[in-house]
């Protein structure tokens, strides 16, 4: 419950819930905050306030006492928190992510976002008194409760927090440090602080003037206010927080600080007296004089410079206000209890380190990992010490000084045994005390779990008149020459010798969770190991702890296992053969036919996508008998195709993509082979190199700023060595310029934006290892124009097919490249693809059985294009679009989605007006709302105000008289392009994948999702003589028919039949040679634009438009076509996406989709039931008569019945109609649709059948949308429906198949005010989505998910599941009832005897179900470790039975024989389960779970008895025990019983019975048929017959999957009956 992303917990998932209990000790003033990523100092915190106990609390008691003694009386104490809690932030004027990969890039911070004017070496950095950095981030603004004032805003536009006081009273106040980066120095003008509390342990009180607090410190002070008559002048003061940066001679208008009022008057101080109340506040050179010095507490340093007049007060310096009550740790006299930990900032870019390592956080959290699985992560993620083949140390920074090596970012876990006393040293130091530069940093240091005493603080030498450091700490050997990587004490040097303590140490030693460590010093504290756990020592700085200034502490002792239920994260690794295995449930090879002999009837059965059995014999016998055979066969052609899967000879091919490669191609071009790749997803900075590795990657640090300049790469700091001096060098990324003009944070996929293009055959299986390496967003990839069938949980969407891939960890794709063409890569996490999350995915054409490639190619032939002038090479011609914004997209959405409104201005004052022009289309149709930025075309594109020279366009190589393959994919995020090339003609030959019949346009209009291919016919040599370049540009529709390029909204690249890469010089020239569209379209010669997102463009733009229902499949579609629907029963669904509410949200059908809380595909019966009955959208009415989501009852943008999981359940092998429109209830209210949507259905490619427009005045402006819609109410549209005789069938006189030539989409553009007829047959079973492609859009609910009938693929075992997870207080208790409770605290103690609780051992413990398996008991626990079996050697414990031992088992014809163990089902030693247990007469007892079969009779004759359920089995049956080796006797049941009982074992004997505890039972479970189950695990017995030598005799875990299969083929093709409990006499007629 600490909280500590993979370290304590898992991450909880966007849309899910997650239940925190803890007991509130220690009291005092704390708060909580987010340990995930950059969220803290972007608001995730508050305030944790735990009052103290009356009656108890021996150091409360001691508190009040002390109020007495100082005449502070009880009627004149004020203790409310709720009113004088105090949080301070210093706030950022960016996002602490975008600010976090900027500094952790480049480790300078640019106040700019325009890369021309980059410069030097950034910002200042800011130091304090001593010289000490605080930087490198310049101070913006100070928020005290999340109020306050930038310097350069006018008192009177600000709002201060304000804590309200009367006169002659003491309030207790508290102060709780949020900070991302700077200390502050707090006071309250005119007024003392005593100081009572620290970290919520009570000191002896302290007077001071000033409190220097840092992140996650807290302080309580009391407050003495004036009395009456010293409140004449004024009733309001200044409350102070200022940084460190501060000097003797500073003003307000100077200070970086932090501030509020503190008023004696009741009423509100209006904003127009700040500026008074400022400029009556004393300086430091006011209120600090030589007479009367001022006090400060917790220095950062030893001294403030003389002329400041401040004496410092550190913290070991003061005292708790009682002894401390519990087991003092002992002082150190020897290393063996000892920890030392440098916080310094080592290699040549100095990152954030502790002794030189890097923290990686862990894949997986730790504390809920098991043995098997934290043993892999120490063996694959720990840090290692060992040394390498040069014997030197793997992590030691002085043999290399790189930023990030492998060895040194790592996952830092230090053990520690329980029970232990611990001298901790935390330093800030390095190994040349006068090389102040890697150690020049206070930190404040915080350690989760524990109190920790500080007994020592020690400071660097400091001048003693100025205060400023001149050399560092000497105390402390760093054990290297050059860097801090094993500290340890100097001779002679270390607290005990150096102070002569010894023994334990002092009672009185002020307690502390939170501590600054000073620059260039060091602290020693000491804490006991007596809390197990997985504990987070680390700064609080938040850039420091992000960039890996961490350690984790495993404090040993019986750490408390974490309630049920926590969900798991960690890395997916899938093998090739898991994934078959996984897909082989679903699919099976149609079996040879082959010739019968005799009388022998053949019955093959053939199991293919519908599960239906077909059989060749038409006179076959449906008997009981038959069917047991045919199901067996089943099981036994599955298990065959399992075992070729796994032994199949294919190739894989582990494709080289590192970070220069931006084209990653699997030379293999053969279906069968594997094609396996590697993604990296990072945040990187633009105009950034990267230093690369010894494997040509980069980790996101080590950056070196660049910037074009009149045409030429330059560095902006010319000390920046780093890269070199030229842009030329190969140690270091190429930067990315993306527009030429934006200096911003982008997703990187392998340090590139956008991703590398993937390039596979085929038919090839495809495997994707993706790693996650961002601060703190999960991620998904979605592999689109991929149907992914019966791997519907490949499919890449967050929360619907998948849980996110968690920040550290990976995920491994594998899917079938099965759809050819030109697909893509992107991420379905959040607002993450617009940042360059997304990439190319080439599927090239297999040149053998691909009937629409043969014919593409013979079409080639009649269009007279040559077989070796033909060029296809998806490496350099794939162009990717993408509308670029000037701030990241998750940014851009939270300002869209709160306001429905865009303003480009950062300061406040600025706001002006409602938002800037919407952009619209000539049809009128919005665009916006947000206004254009620039365009990218692979990457690269320049903004308009970039002059050509200082930008970067993507160039695509041609030779003359050729003809070439191109293809576009649309990666967008709000904007449709145009795309065009100058002076040619694009011959377009397929979209999405699909060839269709060759259509040659000047115009391809293309929106996100969509991808088209198409032929570019170059011109002969005799054509080039005037310009080899030729402009390539994607315009967005908000063009008019005068616009020149310079004023158009564009992305630009070049078309070069140069061989030479076109320099930026010549940019310039070839646009301005270019045609805009009043000179290319003509009257006289009109030019022709394909996908039009309206019925025309305007007469005098002279461009007719194609639409997609117009084009024709290339050849006849191949398989099942869908029917027509022509009745109102017709399978039909209506979707209409539009913006509802009075606030316009986007909706379909009226309702946002809240994506479900837990990934859908991943839910077995009962959780997706819980899902359903909780999250999914209700139409049942509510208590007024009116439905829960109907939009014409509440027009409120939100309302809980309409922001819902949106899901449609549609039957399989079913023909639909899908109606997809974007109208209105009322055809001339244009308002609510005015807007054309890109609309992506996933898993399924849908015939394009019709499209329909609104209608159009002479303008071509939309004046009325399409009327063929009934919308289902008065004023929205919620419930849309055809009107009568509007349905396409009725208007186009279609019935019976729609056309074989309709064209295939998975992609389309809706248009504004109409619809599009599409049909689509469900053939896939699974969870897709459906949703506008508009990024903003999708975020904000437009989208559905439509749940696909039919046998869905379970998910490979391993997946990692999420969602809600919710705890009662009984469930915790329970939980944390099987340890001790904690070491009491201080607070909590009345007395000094120490007494341990225990909790009672009544409470009930109630396990998950425990009957997850299938057939065998997959899943199922079966027998408990200590049960005993019984082998020709004697009795042998459960737990030690191994494969091919012989254990005692019953044979088929009832005789007791000795049966080798050919497998174990399960083998668990950890996890609860629930046990029947049944006794019988003798004292015969066997334990096994509830779903178990035992054999069991109502005589004494074994031939008699049936194996029943073990929860079935009642008092009066009969058992059967082995009184000997030999000897079967009946034994009478005398009671049942259950129990919770820790661990399980299954095994499998030959046989498939085994005698426990001298009781006959089954090795089976789940489906109540013995001889069936033990038909099914036959090829289980046979792999046993042929590998059994081969095979290890002591499993390490149970084969579920096997099982579990079994299971799945069972609820196919079994009935219900045969997993319903029978009982013995039931059990008996049945079988008669």
């Amino acid at each position: 419950m600490d909280g500590v992303e993979h370290v304590t917990q898992c991450g909880i998932p966007p849309g899910a819930s997650f239940t925190y209990y803890f007991y509130a000790r220690p009291s005092g003033t704390h708060w909580y905050h987010s340990h995930s990523g950059a969220q803290r100092t972007d608001g995730l915190f508050g305030a944790l306030i735990v009052k103290e106990k009356e009656q108890g609390n021996a150091q409360y008691t001691a508190f009040l006492n002390k109020l007495n003694d100082t005449n502070i009386q009880e009627d004149t104490y004020v203790d409310n928190p709720n009113e004088h809690t105090l949080t301070l932030l210093d706030w950022q004027k960016s996002s602490s992510l975008d600010l976090f990969t900027l500094i952790h890039s480049t480790i300078r911070y640019f106040d700019i976002d325009k890369a021309s004017q980059l410069q030097g070496s950034g910002a200042d950095r800011t130091y304090s008194s001593d010289g000490a950095e605080i930087g490198p981030v310049p101070y913006w603004s100070g928020l005290i409760n999340g109020r306050g004032r930038h310097n350069s805003v006018n008192y009177i536009n600000s709002s201060l927090s304000e804590f309200k006081v009367t006169a002659g009273q003491t309030y207790r106040f508290r102060l709780i440090g949020a900070q991302s980066l700077y200390a502050y120095r707090f006071s309250i003008e005119d007024h003392k602080l005593i100081v009572i509390a620290t970290d919520g342990q009570f000191i002896e009180p302290i007077e001071v003037d000033y409190i220097i607090i840092h992140s996650g410190e807290r302080y309580d002070f009391l407050l003495k206010t004036k009395s009456e008559t010293d409140l004449v002048t004024t009733q309001q003061f200044m409350i102070r927080a200022v940084t460190l940066s501060f000097t003797a001679t500073s003003t307000y208008a100077t200070e970086q600080s932090a501030e509020a009022i503190l008023n004696y008057n009741s009423a509100t101080t209006p904003s127009s007296q700040y500026a008074n109340i400022a400029a009556r506040s004393q300086t430091v050179s006011q209120r600090c004089i030589d007479s009367d010095k001022c006090v400060a507490l917790n220095c950062p340093f030893e001294k403030f410079p003389d002329n400041f007049n401040i004496n410092c007060t550190h913290i070991h310096q003061l005292q708790l206000l009682t002894d401390y009550p519990g087991d003092l740790p002992d002082v150190a006299t020897s290393n063996n209890s000892r920890l030392f930990f440098n916080f310094g900032f080592e290699g040549t870019r100095q990152t954030s380190t502790i002794n030189g390592r890097n923290l990686k956080l862990p894949s997986a959290s730790l504390a809920q990992l098991e043995a098997s699985e934290l043993t892999n992560i120490r063996n694959n993620e720990y840090c290692e010490d060992e040394k390498n083949e040069n014997d030197e140390k793997k992590c030691d920074r002085d043999n290399t000084e790189e930023v990030i090596s492998t060895d040194c970012y790592c996952t830092h876990v230090i053990e520690e045994e329980a029970d232990q006393s611990i001298e901790l040293v935390i330093s800030a130091t390095g190994p040349n005390p006068t090389q102040l530069e890697n150690f020049l940093f206070a930190h404040p240091i915080h350690l989760h779990g524990h109190y920790f005493h500080v007994v020592d603080i020690q400071f660097g030498t400091t001048d003693p008149v100025t205060g400023r450091l001149t050399a560092g700490n000497s105390d402390i050997d760093c054990g290297g020459d050059t860097l801090c990587v094993r500290p340890r004490w100097k001779p002679n040097r270390d607290y005990s010798t150096r102070t002569g303590v010894t023994g334990r140490v002092s009672s009185k030693a002020p307690l502390k969770d939170t501590l600054l460590i000073p620059a260039g010093g060091y602290a020693v504290v000491y804490f006991k190991t007596d809390n197990p756990g997985w504990w987070f020592l680390h700064c609080h700085i938040e850039v420091h702890q992000l960039e890996g200034m961490g350690v984790i502490i495993n404090e040993g002792g019986f750490k408390t296992p974490p309630p049920d239920g926590m969900n798991k994260c960690g890395n997916f690794q899938l093998t090739t053969n898991e994934f078959n295995e996984a897909i082989a449930v679903t699919t099976s090879p149609t079996p040879t036919p082959t010739s019968t002999e005799g009388t022998v009837s053949v019955i093959w059965i053939h199991i293919p996508h519908k599960y239906k059995l077909h059989f060749t014999d038409q006179s076959f016998s449906q008997s009981v008998c038959d069917r047991i055979m045919i199901r067996l066969s089943m099981l036994l052609e599955v298990f065959c195709l399992l075992i070729l899967v796994s032994h199949q000879q294919v190739i894989a091919e582990v494709v080289t993509c590192n970070h220069n490669t931006p084209v990653c191609e699997c030379t293999a071009t053969n279906p069968n082979d594997v094609c396996e790749f590697r993604l990296d997803i990072e945040m990187l900075q633009t105009f950034t190199r990267y230093l690369l590795d010894e494997d040509e990657d980069s980790r996101g640090t080590a950056g070196s700023v660049w910037r074009i300049n009149n045409g030429e790469w330059e560095r902006v700091n010319p000390k920046d060595t780093l890269c070199g001096s030229s842009i030329d060098s190969t140690n270091c990324t190429q930067p990315f310029t993306v527009d030429g003009y934006t200096f911003r944070s982008f997703i990187a996929v392998n340090g590139r934006i956008p991703g590398p293009t993937l390039i596979v055959t085929e038919g090839q299986l495809v495997k994707v290892n993706v790693i996650n390496r961002l601060a703190s967003e999960s991620v998904s990839v979605h592999w689109h124009g991929m149907h992914q069938r019966n791997s519907n949980w490949m499919d890449g969407v967050e929360h619907v097919t998948q849980c996110g891939i968690p920040p550290g960890a990976s995920f491994t794709y594998i899917f079938k490249a099965e759809q050819y063409g030109t697909h893509w890569y992107h991420s379905h996490s959040g607002a993450q693809r617009t940042d360059g999350l997304f990439g190319a995915l080439i599927v090239k054409e297999k040149e053998q059985g691909n009937l629409q490639y043969t014919a593409f190619l013979n079409k080639l032939t009649e269009m007279n294009i040559q077989q070796n002038t033909y060029v296809d090479n998806p490496g350099e011609h794939t162009l990717t679009f993408l509308d670029w914004q000037k701030s990241s997209s998750l940014d851009l959405f939270t300002l869209i989605h709160s306001t429905i409104r865009y303003f480009d201005i950062d300061k406040v004052s600025e706001l002006s007006g409602s938002e800037p022009d919407r952009t619209r289309s000539s049809d009128n149709a919005e665009i916006g709302p947000v206004p254009y930025w620039s365009g990218l075309i692979n990457g690269r594109g320049r903004h308009n105000d970039t002059d050509y020279s200082n930008s970067i366009l993507s160039d695509f190589n041609v030779t003359a008289g050729n003809t070439y393959r191109f293809r576009l994919i649309g990666a967008q995020s709000l904007y449709a392009y145009r795309f065009s090339i100058e002076d040619h003609n694009l011959t377009v030959i397929a979209t999405d994948g699909q060839f269709i019949e060759p259509v040659t346009v000047d115009y391809i209009i293309i929106h996100s999702g969509e991808r088209y291919d198409f032929l570019l016919q170059t011109k002969a040599e005799s054509d080039l003589v005037s310009t080899q370049q030729f402009m390539i540009r994607a315009v967005t529709l908000s063009f008019t028919v005068t616009s020149t390029y310079l004023q158009e909204q564009s992305a630009e690249a070049i078309l070069n039949y140069n061989s030479d890469d076109t320099p930026s010089s010549e940019y310039a020239g070839i646009a301005a040679r270019s045609q805009p569209v009043v000179e290319r379209c003509t009257s006289t010669d009109e030019c022709e634009a394909l996908n039009c997102p309206f019925k025309n463009f305007p007469d005098n733009f002279n461009i007719n438009c194609t639409h997609i229902h117009q084009l024709q499949l290339l050849t006849d579609y191949p398989g099942d076509l869908p029917d027509v629907a022509t009745t109102a029963n017709s399978p039909r669904l209506f979707f209409n996406f539009g913006f509802e509410g009075t606030r316009q949200t986007s909706t379909i059908n009226g309702r946002n989709l809240k994506l479900p809380s837990a990934s859908l595909a991943q839910l077995d019966a009962s959780e997706l039931t819980g899902i359903r009955n909780n999250e999914y959208c209700e139409d049942e009415k509510n208590e007024n008569n009116e439905k829960k989501c109907d939009r014409d009852n509440t027009e409120e943008v939100i309302s809980p019945d309409c922001y819902c999981t949106h899901v449609v359940d549609v039957e399989d092998s079913r023909s639909y109609e899908l109606v997809i429109s974007a109208v209105g209830p009322n055809p001339m209210s244009l308002g609510n649709f005015l807007f054309a949507h890109p609309v992506h259905l996933h898993g399924h490619y849908f015939h394009v059948v019709d499209i329909q427009f609104g209608k159009y005045n002479d303008n071509g402006e939309l004046s009325d949308g399409n009327s063929d819609l009934n919308c289902g109410g008065d004023t929205l549209c919620v419930k849309p429906r055809w009107r009568n005789n509007r349905d396409y069938s009725t208007r186009k006189g279609m019935t019976g198949k729609i056309s074989s030539k309709a064209p295939l989409k998975d992609t389309l553009l809706i248009p504004a005010g109409g619809y599009a007829v599409v049909y689509f047959k469900t053939d896939n079973p699974g969870w897709w989505f459906l949703h506008c492609h508009i990024e903003v859009h999708q975020l904000e609910g437009m989208g559905v998910i439509i749940n696909e009938g039919g046998f869905k693929t379970p998910p490979p075992d391993g997946m990692n599941k999420c969602g809600d997870f919710p705890l009662a207080t009984d469930q915790f208790i329970s939980a944390t009832a099987v340890t001790a409770s904690p070491s009491p605290e201080p607070t909590l103690t009345t007395t000094t005897v120490v007494s341990t609780v225990f909790m009672p051992t009544t409470i009930q413990i109630t396990p998950t179900n425990t009957n997850s398996g299938g057939g065998g008991g997959g899943g199922t626990k079966c027998f408990p470790p200590d049960a005993v079996v019984r082998t020709r050697n004697g009795p042998l414990l459960m737990k030690d039975v191994e494969i091919g031992m012989e254990l005692l088992a019953l044979s088929s014809n009832h005789e007791l024989v000795y049966s080798p163990v050919i497998l174990m089902l399960d083998v668990d030693d950890i996890k609860l389960a629930n046990y029947t247990i049944i006794e019988s007469s003798g004292n015969h007892k066997l334990t096994l779970t509830p779903n178990h079969l035992v054999h069991a009779s109502k005589t004494n004759d074994i031939s008699s008895s049936v194996p029943i359920f073990a929860s079935q089995v009642k008092k009066g049956d009969k058992i059967f025990v082995a009184k000997s080796p030999d000897v079967i006797e009946a034994v009478e049941v005398v009671s049942t019983s259950s129990q919770v009982i820790k661990g399980a074992y299954a095994p499998l004997t030959r046989e498939g019975t085994v005698v426990v505890n001298d009781v006959v039972a089954s090795c089976y479970a789940v489906v109540n048929d013995h001889k069936f189950a033990h038909a099914g695990f036959g090829p289980l017995r046979f792999l046993y017959d042929t590998f059994h030598t081969s095979l290890h005799s002591k499993q390490k875990q149970g084969i579920a999957w096997y099982p579990s299969m079994l299971q799945s083929l069972g609820k196919v093709f079994l009935d219900d009956s045969n997993y319903k409990p029978m009982k013995v006499e039931d059990l008996i007629k049945n079988s008669n």
